[in-house]
């Protein structure tokens, strides 16, 4: 989700600099080609990178790290909040490099766990009538941890150029950045045999029963998420202008996004997690492969006002409704194109900004409206449903206290604690859609001249452990979850 920042401007003693959110000292200026050489570098260390993005772990945009919110000026503003694109005169540009860790458990528990209720052992009333349950002597090959361990890179690209008019400054600017996505690739678990070898009653041998059993080794996980990627790419112009002599800055721009959807599931044609046939000949067990894309539009605008050395910000981002379409592939059923309506969430940044001698400090909100996400259907048209997955998605509030300390004029060292809400409900949570109330940690630090500014950054998102006694998916996905998320961030902005 989106985070925010701003750089607290502060100096010796009496004298205050207004807050804004980049450095432009009245020291004197370096030569532009080592900013422009080392700003090419990274650039193509960008194009390097740029396909690791979607293919390794949890992708979220946590651009600028703890200089990233809606008071963000330069290349940031693009994304952020376009009214603070007009803070500066002339070129700017922004690479920002995001790396990502993300590490989880699903601890899928037994039919015969005592703490799990005994009317929600591995069962569904579904519509053909009949309670279909999992055979008791399948639980040890549904049941078990999955693990998943995922990293790579996330790039942004944006770069502007601002008009000294006598209404004010006037920019614009470009960029290209994933708004939003996530990727997740589980563990294989070929031990399972071994478990279950050592405590088959017929003596068969781990290779025996993985051929009877071959779905297991996706762990405990596949019912929901064996591997899934979502990608938003935006390619965005935005404008900004701040008038004169009143501290009033307003901006807006618009993106053209690119929408990748790709998953993989276990399914079975009842809807549960039996893998045999009843009388134990045949395998049921087979797999769902969704792989599709589409496009939309998304605008974002933002007001900034700025007194003294106080500053606050709000931006604005819009909702989409974008159809999806591409190829279903079932071992279940034939091949076909599946079509899925894929809502994103109106999003609101807010950031608050103050500096007291050499500390600052910065309040910074962010609302994601996902309560309009109520179910994910995958339909063949005109109308035959494949998947449809109730979803009653709650809104988040995240909220994140940034002290800044500002060393000299050239450098400050930043800290964050925060908290976030959980956007899925205990009763809907699964191994494909994962969250929980999470804190926020974090320490940055930056140095910049009027020619360029470099930060380096590290977050850690540390959710709660959850542990779902009551499920509502088919089949039921109750157990423990836990996610560690961590991010190391790296900004070079260039100004000309």
């Amino acid at each position: 989700m989106p985070n925010p920042t701003i750089d607290l401007m502060i100096q010796d003693k009496a004298e205050k600099i207004p807050p804004h959110d980049g450095l432009r000292p009245a020291v004197q200026r370096s030569p532009k080609l080592p900013a422009l050489a080392a700003s090419a570098a990274v650039a193509l260390g960008v194009l390097c990178f740029a396909n690791t993005a979607s293919a390794g772990g949890f992708v979220a945009n946590k651009y600028g790290g703890l200089y990233g919110n809606a008071n963000a000026d330069g290349g940031l503003a693009m994304y952020w909040n376009p009214a603070r694109l007009a803070e500066r005169e002339g070129f700017f540009a922004t690479v920002d490099l995001n790396y990502f860790n993300r590490s989880v458990t699903y601890e899928r528990r037994s039919a015969d766990d005592p703490n799990r209720p005994a009317d929600h052992h591995l069962c569904n009333n579904n519509d053909f009538g009949v309670d279909y349950c999992s055979r008791r002597e399948e639980d040890i090959y549904n049941t078990g941890v999955g693990t998943l361990s995922n990293q790579g890179v996330l790039p942004y690209f944006a770069l502007g150029y601002g008009l000294d008019l006598d209404l004010g400054t006037l920019s614009f600017g470009a960029g290209f950045y994933p708004s939003f996505g996530g990727a997740a690739k589980w563990d294989k678990t070929p031990d399972v045999y071994d478990r279950a070898a050592a405590v088959d009653a017929e003596g068969r041998t781990a290779a025996e029963l993985q051929e009877l059993y071959p779905g297991a080794i996706d762990g405990p996980n596949r019912w929901t998420n064996m591997e899934t990627e979502l990608l938003v790419l935006d390619y965005a112009l935005g404008a900004g202008i701040k008038l004169a002599d009143t501290g009033l800055s307003f901006g807006g721009s618009l993106a053209y996004s690119q929408i990748s959807i790709n998953t993989v599931r276990a399914r079975t044609g009842i809807k549960t997690d039996q893998m045999r046939s009843e009388d134990g000949a045949n395998n049921i067990e087979g797999s769902l492969h969704y792989n599709g894309t589409g496009h939309g539009v998304v605008f974002v605008v933002g007001a900034s006002y700025e007194w003294e050395t106080l500053l606050a910000s709000v931006a604005y981002h819009s909702r989409q409704n974008v159809p999806v379409e591409g190829p279903l592939r079932q071992t279940i059923a034939d091949d076909s194109v599946a079509a899925l309506d894929f809502p994103l969430p109106d999003i609101v940044d807010v950031a608050f900004a103050g500096t007291f001698g050499k500390w600052g400090g910065t309040v910074a909100l962010n609302y994601v409206n996902w309560s309009l996400v109520d179910v994910h259907k995958v339909i063949i048209p005109p109308n035959a449903p494949v998947l449809d997955l109730r979803r009653d998605m709650e809104d988040t509030l995240a909220v994140r206290l940034l002290p800044t300390y500002q060393l000299d004029r050239e450098t400050d060292f930043r800290a964050m604690v925060g908290y976030e809400g959980s956007a899925i409900p205990k009763y809907n949570m699964d191994a494909g859609l994962m969250d929980a109330p999470k804190y926020l940690f974090g320490i940055a630090g930056r140095y910049g001249t009027e020619d360029y500014r470099v930060s380096l950054g590290y977050t850690h998102e540390m959710l709660l452990e959850v542990n779902v006694t009551e499920n509502i998916h088919e089949p039921p996905q109750t157990g423990k979850y836990n996610d560690s998320r961590h991010f190391v961030t790296l900004s070079l902005e260039m100004f000309l």
